[in-house]
């Protein structure tokens, strides 16, 4: 009785491995990679509650926070936002990259201008005074130079941050109180001016300005006070925080174009970002070409609506021709030649690096 229950038990055994067989597939690793490739959806992810820390008010971050609104939708609701303009956050500008790197914020942007240090082949190659670089072409310049050189993304990532996009600013250009139309260089002799960076200090003062330093948050209550009659910066703050109020010219260094640009990156801790599923850090940049427009669109209409007020004003804007650029350019070359100097020095390389922006720029849309 025994061998005949354990024959049964062996061909039971025996015809349920034939079964399995006929049944199974090739042996082609397709089941088991049907398992592991199972697509995840927003649906099988937790919620996570990102930072975001600005030092505009909501008036001027518009672009941002549409952004930010983006990403949600784009995640099904998966990622929100804490939201903190104005500084509130992070209160000192100059800590806004160790504040994200270590996790007091997610997401910020930062004005490469304020941390030179930290980024010095992303500020002096892309914001080398007079480069010709224009609005309407920044963007390309931009991934060109990014797409070529992957040294300019190695200094965020060596900065604990991941690069996401760009918020691009108008050019730098003067705003200035002079009582009359500016027509030359010989007008600003012996105004107090306030640049945007130490370059444009460094020009002012060669062009036989003064050059003062303040802090962004005091420029208005300055201009206001007489403590300085002008300022080196872009459009968007000089209509938005009414500096134009106390300014009667606004000289623009070419058509389109700036003394100067500044960079405004928008940045996320890089140990936040790979903490992220791959199908949210795929959400967050497939949205950022649109940001990028937006805040290129929002720039514009600042740009436009401080023209306008200028105007309406009977105040001057004056688009300098060549020949009044040409009359800067003795005042702007020394200060190129020694960031040029300085920095091949540093950066063996830099001067060929520059040489490359330079001639896209000059034969873009050609």
């Amino acid at each position: 009785m025994k061998k005949f229950l354990a024959l049964l038990l062996a061909l039971a055994m025996m015809f349920a491995l034939v079964a399995c067989g006929e049944k199974a597939p090739a042996d082609d690793g397709a089941a088991a990679d049907d398992g592991a490739a199972a697509e995840v959806t927003f649906a099988d992810l937790d919620e996570v509650t990102l930072v975001y820390s600005s030092t505009k008010n909501e008036k001027a971050d518009g672009a941002q926070l549409a952004y930010l609104e983006a990403i949600t939708t784009a995640t099904e609701g998966k990622v929100k936002w804490d939201v903190y303009l104005s500084n509130s956050l992070i209160t000192n500008t100059r800590d806004i990259p160790e504040g994200i790197a270590t996790g007091i914020a997610d997401v910020a942007t930062l004005n490469i201008n304020n941390y030179t240090g930290a980024f010095p082949l992303n500020y002096n190659v892309l914001s080398i005074p007079f480069t010709g670089v224009t609005d309407e072409c920044r963007l390309d310049v931009m991934n060109y130079m990014y797409d070529k050189y992957p040294e300019l993304e190695q200094e965020f990532t060596d900065n604990g941050l991941k690069l996401i996009g760009w918020s691009l600013t108008n050019s730098n250009n003067l705003g200035v109180k002079l009582g009359k139309e500016y027509t030359s260089i010989a007008d600003l002799k012996n105004v107090d001016i306030t640049g945007s960076c130490g370059d444009d200090a460094e020009i002012l003062a060669a062009a036989g300005a003064v050059p003062v330093t303040v802090a962004f948050p005091e420029i208005y209550q300055s201009l206001e006070k007489n403590v300085i009659k002008g300022f080196v910066n872009h459009s968007a703050p000089a209509f938005s925080m009414s500096f134009h109020e106390h300014i009667d010219n606004w000289v623009v260094f070419g058509e389109g174009s700036g003394l100067a640009v500044n960079l405004v990156a928008v940045v996320m801790g890089l140990e936040k970002w790979n903490s992220l599923p791959a199908i949210v850090q795929e959400a967050i940049l497939a949205a950022e070409p649109a940001r990028a427009e937006a805040e290129a669109a929002t720039q514009r209409n600042f740009d436009n609506m401080l023209k306008k007020t200028m105007a309406d004003a009977g105040k001057y804007v004056v688009v300098l021709n060549d020949e009044q650029l040409a009359e800067w350019q003795p005042y702007v070359q020394p200060t190129v030649d020694r960031i040029l100097a300085d920095m091949e020095a540093s950066h063996p390389g830099f001067g060929a690096m520059y040489e490359d922006l330079c001639n896209y720029v000059a034969n873009y849309g050609a």
